[in-house]
């Protein structure tokens, strides 16, 4: 892999969109990416040299063997310039003592943070036993716990959210504002023709996004809120209800039978985040969520219904107070 120039660490199909749109053609060939269970095996399959990281699991014992193999396995690390989430399972290891650029987990991310208790960064050992400090000094690094390029060696953030430029996060701190529908005009044909095979983009899947009365992004309720069967439904039931013709957008973490139990409704087939179909100039007239921000980056013209996390106490205390 000499022919390397830049490493990706990446776990979420929203920020590898972000990369593909934000680097030329040439440089995705380029790249050496490190890619989490999150994504799946079709699109893993479609981009280049790919090096599948568990990021479904922690395991302090493999994060010290990549840890000490780390430059034998790939010494592209020498001299690439990286770009990464760095708060996903290994990545701080991976980064190791190398400088990095973050990419965004989603639009907004900054200003979340503070609402969802579980991405927040934190000193990392403070209150730890000494057992549990010498176990993440030898496996982990200096970054761990200091996510969302709250660290010295995060040299910059892409964003793509203007609200974020004015959280404590960033400030003082450089950071690169895009726009992803910017990002995708400027693309080259090839180009554009690249990243909509990456995520299986159809002419007919668009056109369904399209016609909905109403279109429905999903998020992983089941997973990360252990939310029941009757739960999920309760949620969307009100709104199946009153549209005709829906659309359902589904979250690539979210595995909940939406066709089961809401047959009437069209799922989105296809892996792509839905801010990339936005970029694109998927426009419906009427979106739905709980609380994803893939809302926010949608056309004026789309009228946009944020349930807000509080329609279940469970995602409440996961979530945090998220409405839009």
């Amino acid at each position: 892999m000499r022919h390397i120039k830049h490493i990706c660490i990446v776990d979420t199909t929203y920020t590898l969109s972000l990369y593909l749109l934000y680097m030329s053609l040439e440089d995705i060939q380029k790249t050496l990416f490190f890619v989490g269970d999150t994504i799946n095996s079709e699109i893993k399959s479609k981009i280049p040299n790919v090096v599948s990281i568990p990021t479904k699991e922690n395991n302090w014992k493999k994060a010290l063997m990549y840890r000490l193999t780390k430059y034998l396995r790939w010494p592209e690390f020498f001299w690439c310039d990286l770009y990464s989430q760095d708060h996903i399972a290994y990545s701080d290891v991976i980064i190791g003592c190398s400088k990095y650029i973050f990419i965004e987990d989603s639009p907004g991310t900054f200003s979340q943070l503070d609402g969802v208790s579980f991405l927040r960064p934190f000193i990392p050992d403070k209150g730890d036993t000494i057992k549990r400090r010498i176990k993440y000094h030898l496996s982990h690094t200096s970054i761990y716990g200091q996510t969302f390029g709250t660290n010295s060696q995060c040299r910059k953030r892409i964003i793509t959210n203007e609200t974020d430029t004015k959280t404590h996060y960033l400030s003082g701190k450089e950071y690169e504002l895009v726009s992803l529908m910017d990002l995708w005009k400027k693309s080259s044909t090839e180009k554009k023709k690249y990243i909509l095979d990456v995520f299986s983009v159809s002419k007919e899947a668009l056109h369904a996004a399209e016609q909905a009365d109403l279109l429905i992004l999903s998020q992983p309720f089941v997973e990360d809120c252990k939310l029941s069967t009757l739960e999920m439904i309760d949620i969307y039931k009100p709104y199946m209800e009153k549209y005709k013709h829906i659309t359902i957008k589904i979250h690539p973490r979210d595995h909940f039978d939406y066709k089961k139990y809401f047959p009437n409704a069209e799922i989105l087939k296809n892996n792509a985040p839905m801010q990339l179909l936005n970029a694109i100039g998927v426009v419906p007239p009427t979106a739905l969520t709980v609380c994803s921000t893939a809302l926010s980056a949608m056309s004026k013209e789309t009228k946009r219904i944020y349930i807000g996390t509080k329609v279940n106490e469970k995602i409440f205390n996961i979530y945090g107070d998220l409405c839009n």
